[in-house]
């Protein structure tokens, strides 16, 4: 096993380096350079070349297919999009006329009412006024019987 020694003073020294922002800014700076300068066609073999070369081409096919597949992907879903808009339009004016409809028969069915109750009520009035008159013209026609001894 290796044998790892822990220096407090190390580890102290490092995170002071590390909290220092202008420290931080340098080392990337310097790292950013180095690979800036580092020419991987030069550092490679020929046939890690080709195999990048090969990569590469994959990869912007890819990006292509992905592109192509994100254009029609948005396509179809800006189609479903103005569906659904168009089927909200169309149901909310259907709602609407049903609603109207509803207010017109609802007009309708109460001035029926209104009309079958005013009738109703001058029936009655006329059954009564008639089962009255018979009953005042019937009461003064009665026989006055006496009793024989």
């Amino acid at each position: 096993m290796p044998n790892f020694e822990l220096n407090m003073e190390k580890v102290k020294q490092e995170i002071r380096k590390l909290s220092d922002l202008n420290y931080v800014k340098g080392e990337i700076r310097k790292i950013a350079n180095e690979v800036r300068g580092l020419d991987l066609q030069t550092k490679l073999s020929p046939s890690a070349q080709r195999r990048l070369k090969d990569l590469e081409t994959r990869y912007a096919v890819w990006l292509q297919s992905v592109s192509k597949a994100q254009k029609q992907l948005d396509r179809e879903f800006n189609r479903a999009l103005r569906t659904l808009k168009k089927t909200k339009t169309d149901v909310l004016k259907n709602i609407d006329t049903a609603k109207k409809t509803a207010s017109a028969q609802q007009k309708k069915i109460s001035t029926a009412s209104a009309k079958l109750k005013a009738n109703l009520k001058k029936k009655v009035t006329k059954k009564t006024a008639k089962k009255t008159t018979k009953k005042a013209a019937g009461a003064g026609t009665t026989k006055k019987t006496t009793k024989k001894a």
